[in-house]
């Protein structure tokens, strides 16, 4: 914990600049309207407040949902409010398409469009633009991942892939969390909680005024959870606690100028794996963020982003460090209304430290330095004024695992009203193989399955692996039917290539150490062996019938096929049972007299019926919060959670010996004063 803070302190001395998103000009609401704080939304009529769902992570500009040739989908404040979550993970069950399993106090399998996993490794995820993909295993640490819940402006859920734009590793989509302003979050704001699994959680923020002048404002955050362990069948405790702290610094002493230095530091206890080897695991780090906005003129705008990120975890089986130190420049160029130009160029390095605490395990070498360079182009033109627009684009890579890498994109916007909008897209995107994948060499004993022959299973990394390469076909329709309801339609076909598969052998070797002098060696080695397909739909609804009441459902179907090159099934191939067929939600929100209110939140998912393990049944959970609010400062509510059944599974980790922790109906009393 200290380490993280001397780091904080150390490298706030680094300050570097970035630059604000150029604002679309075709959403249906001006500037103004867009820079509203949200104590503005409850004086908006239902249109205008559906105007203002907007996204910057799928062109990296500010631009309406409906304008954006994507599958988009935008979690705002109030949605994670009436939810009732208390992690970012959770809050992502409120999009279309995201498939999220938890499967003990605090580890979240989260994926979209197929290959789910402990380390799903087809997602990128970013906190304002900071990347929290960990390049060790091809994953996020969702325990890792967070913020202050009430600091959360809206989380932008892409869905597809976003390579050309974000780079490798945005295979299946991107999540971006953004935050709100400085200036938007002044004052002080207390959040405790208490419940029988949230044993206990208390958020704190302050913000306020540095130079009125210059437009300078600050704010600073200390938050603290613990989560009571999870119901197991194996014994093992998944008890999880953390503490973190963070600011934000905003200031624009200009409209043409806008600068933002922000920061975390956080420390965590939590237990992972099962009995007899569940053990303490301890994380911490710290990171720096800092950003300037330069507007040359109305069609021209600099941004340059740099971050520093420094993470440790230690488990009992692996103790890992990283340090990580990103830069981005991005420039747009608007040449006429028809034609906007954007590039950027960045740099990335990480140096990471990983030990196998496991005898027989090793890292080659145990310290390692990578480096990403990229560039990207993106031109869009519009061959009908207002009507139809073309996107081509294009994200080149050089990183030190797979050397050169190529993302080309191709969208298309047809919007046929103000209310009616189509698209459809084509993509090339890639995931970069892991650390874990070319370093790591493992042999561990293995039960015999022919007594008295002793067996030990060999794993080597694998320096020759390539990219995973996924073409991706998109289609979408929107439309805002009536002021009062709305839809969004999109379906995808991906086609995956070079995927990592393995090819064990069982060989018989002399053993001198053997009884029968010989010793029976499973050998494994990852492979880009695999190919396969997905497909899928995902529909999402929101509709108001009466100013009091709002409901939004969303379903998905996804369907994956795996196939290993002239080899039998696999465990790898298992992939494809690793996500639900069919999800369904429905999300309903009432409010009387802006004081009291009932949220209702009805999910089901579908079975997995995975080969490996235990098959994972279909459930229905429903989520329950009721509120009072007897002033705009003060808020009190009661939330249940998982009220329908006493436990159910949402996942099983994959391992030779998988964790089966159930996910238990919990209740909990918050309450938020603002002052």
């Amino acid at each position: 914990m200290l380490n993280s803070y001397k780091r904080l302190s150390l490298i706030v001395c680094a300050i570097f600049f970035s630059l604000n998103c150029y604002a679309g000009k075709d959403c249906g609401v001006d500037e103004a309207k867009q820079k509203l704080d949200m104590a503005a939304l409850t004086t908006m009529s239902f249109n205008e407040v559906m105007g203002l769902s907007f996204t910057t992570s799928a062109n990296k500009k500010v631009q309406c949902v409906k304008d954006s040739a994507t599958a988009a989908f935008v979690i705002s404040n109030k949605d994670i409010k009436r939810s009732g979550v208390t992690t970012i993970a959770d809050a992502l069950r409120l999009a279309p398409g995201v498939q999220v399993a938890r499967y003990s106090s605090h580890s979240y399998a989260i994926t979209m469009r197929g290959f789910n996993g402990a380390f799903a490794s087809n997602l990128l995820v970013m906190i304002d633009g900071r990347s929290v993909y960990n390049t060790e295993f091809s994953g996020v640490f969702w325990d890792i991942a967070d913020t202050m819940l009430a600091d959360i402006e809206r989380i932008e859920v892409i869905r597809g892939p976003g390579g050309t734009l974000w780079g490798a590793n945005a295979v299946n989509g991107v999540i971006n969390v953004i935050t709100k302003k400085a200036k938007e979050t002044q004052g002080a704001l207390l959040v405790a909680r208490a419940g029988d699994e949230e044993k206990g959680g208390l958020d704190l923020r302050y913000g306020g005024v540095i130079d009125a002048a210059s437009n300078t404002y600050y704010r600073v955050y200390a938050k603290n959870l613990a989560r009571d362990a999870q119901k197991t069948d194996s014994g093992s405790n998944d008890r999880w606690s953390k503490h973190q702290l963070g600011f934000k610094i905003e200031g624009a002493p200009d409209e043409d100028r806008v600068w933002t230095v922000q920061g975390d530091t956080y420390a965590e206890n939590l237990h992972e794996g099962v009995a007899p080897l569940n053990t303490p695991t301890h994380a911490e780090g710290a990171n720096l963020l800092a950003r300037i906005t330069q507007k040359f003129s109305e069609n021209s705008e600099l941004k340059v982003q740099a971050y520093y990120d420094y993470s440790l975890r230690n488990a009992a089986p692996i103790k890992i460090a990283d340090n990580i130190f990103d830069l981005d420049i991005q420039h747009r160029h608007r040449f006429s209304e028809s034609n906007e130009f954007m590039w950027g160029v960045g740099y990335r390095t990480r140096e990471n430290t990983s030990q196998y605490k496991v005898s027989g395990a090793s890292y080659n070498p145990p310290t390692r330095r990578d480096h990403l360079f990229s560039a990207f182009l993106q031109d869009e033109y519009a061959l009908v004024p207002e009507t139809l627009r073309l996107t081509l684009g294009a994200k080149f890579e050089h990183n030190s695992y797979t050397g050169f890498e190529v993302q080309p994109n191709a969208r298309l916007l047809w919007t046929l009203d103000t209310e009616t909008s189509a698209w459809a897209a084509f993509s090339r995107s890639v995931r970069i193989p892991s650390r874990i994948e070319q370093d790591l060499s493992i042999t561990l004993p293995l039960q015999s399955p022919v007594p008295p022959v002793p067996f030990r299973v060999e794993g080597k990394g694998n320096k020759s692996l390539k990219a995973e390469s996924t073409l991706s076909y998109e289609m979408g329709f929107r439309q805002q039917i009536t002021p009062r309801f709305e839809y969004d339609i999109a379906g995808f076909y991906n086609h995956y290539s070079k995927l990592r598969g393995s090819n064990p052998t069982v060989a018989f070797v002399p053993d001198a150490s053997s009884p029968v002098g010989v010793a029976g060696v499973v050998s494994s080695q990852a492979l880009n062996n695999m190919y396969g397909n997905g497909y899928g739909v995902e529909v999402a609804t929101t509709w108001k019938p009466f100013d009091w009441w709002q409901l939004k459902t969303a379903y998905t179907y996804t369907k994956i096929n795996l196939r290993l090159k002239n080899n039998p099934p696999a465990p790898e191939q298992d992939l494809e049972n690793h996500n639900p067929r069919h999800q369904v939600s429905l999300f309903s929100n009432m409010e009387f007299e802006s004081k009291y209110g009932l949220d209702l939140w009805l999910r089901y998912t579908d079975k997995l019926a995975t080969l490996n393990t235990t098959p994972v049944n279909a459930y229905l959970a429903l989520d329950m919060r009721v509120f009072w609010r007897p002033s705009k400062e003060l808020e009190f509510s009661v939330v249940g959670q998982n009220l329908i059944a006493n436990t159910h599974y949402e996942f099983i980790q994959e391992s030779t010996n998988p964790t089966h922790s159930a996910i238990q109906k919990s209740f909990y009393g918050q309450v938020s004063w603002a002052f």
